[in-house]
């Protein structure tokens, strides 16, 4: 088995940043403006949203490291067959 290792931002737990305080922000008033449109709107519904949102960017991220680990493998593959080939 070979270990790729994939950088990865970690995310700090230290004291928000100015830029996610103000997306905070953005997502709060979102949230209150939909919640006057709709007032039949349940914690859970927001709740269930905020999941599906998040899970959309992980799974641009996860297409991205999947695309990165299949490219470094064929890139591998490729290699390993021009050194069978120049070997023989």
């Amino acid at each position: 088995m070979t270990y790729i290792p994939i950088p990865t931002r970690t995310p700090s737990h230290g004291k928000p940043t100015n830029r996610a305080l103000e997306l905070s922000e953005r997502i709060s008033q979102s949230i209150v403006e939909f919640q006057r449109s709709y007032p039949d709107t349940r914690p859970a519904d927001v709740q269930q949203a905020m999941r599906l949102a998040w899970g959309s960017t992980l799974d641009s991220n996860r297409r991205r490291r999947v695309l990165v680990i299949v490219l470094a493998g064929v890139t591998l593959l490729l290699l390993a067959l021009g050194l069978f080939v120049l070997g023989m």
